[in-house]
């Protein structure tokens, strides 16, 4: 048995009847209980390789921007005697809430900051925000990949993240440069668990937390530098 996870909701009519027509006497069937309305399990007759399928699936289908993964149940399984998935899913949750927070608060402070080194430091939260945001779909991308359900309510990302979002109080370049160096170094601790917890039991979800933590020290360390530069600017300014 495999499970299909369907990232357009409109693909799901055409990958049942491409499945249907192409793996007779299989059959896609919807998934019950909380599962995501785009995940369904696939029943594979006998001498089908995970490949095959795929390949057929995408040669029916026709078109590229097609984007599901097929992967075996089984895999979830081992993976479950080496660690506690629902725990792991928990935590990637919560990451995900977070990122989603921090993704908003670069993308506000783009638009209200003041003050010195104005354009450069709304260019660098415009750029943070972004990567953000694939964060968060790097990690949506993985819940699936283990069964869970990425957090469905964003009314639910106060109660998941540790890193919380906080509507600025000032809009001057330094108070929110500060401001989001404290929520990068809430994420780099973040990551730093979630590898911890994966290190040598779960080898993806291992390394999407090592990329996404390079990336955070990486944002943390762009913001040290323009608080740097602007101490340095004023410092500068005010001896002349």
């Amino acid at each position: 048995m495999f499970t299909v996870h369907l990232y357009r909701r409109r693909n799901c009519v055409k990958i049942k009847k491409a499945a249907n027509d192409i793996l007779k006497p299989s059959m896609l069937y919807k998934k019950g209980g909380t599962a995501p309305h785009n995940t369904f399990f696939l029943l594979k007759p006998p001498g089908y390789s995970n490949k095959n399928i795929l390949r057929l699936l995408h040669t029916r289908l026709k078109y590229s921007n097609l984007n599901f993964k097929i992967m075996a149940r089984e895999s979830v399984k081992i993976l479950q005697g080496k660690l506690d998935v629902e725990s792991l899913i928990s935590q990637l949750n919560a990451a995900l809430a977070e990122e989603w927070l921090a993704y908003y608060q670069y993308w506000v402070g783009a638009l209200v900051v003041e003050g010195a080194m104005r354009a450069d430091v709304q260019s660098e939260f415009e750029e943070h925000a972004e990567e953000e945001r694939k964060h968060a779909q790097l990690l949506a991308n993985r819940i699936i990949e283990l069964e869970g359900v990425p957090v469905l309510d964003p009314k639910k990302w106060f109660e998941l993240a540790r890193c919380k979002y906080d509507a600025p109080q000032e809009f001057d370049s330094i108070s929110l440069l500060k401001d989001n160096v404290a929520s990068e170094r809430c994420a780099i601790l973040r990551y730093q668990e979630i590898a911890d917890f994966t290190n040598g039991k779960d080898f993806t979800t291992c390394d999407i937390a090592k990329h996404i933590l390079a990336e955070e020290e990486e944002h943390e360390q762009d913001l040290q530098d323009y608080l740097t530069d602007i101490t340095r600017m004023k410092k500068s300014f005010l001896d002349k």
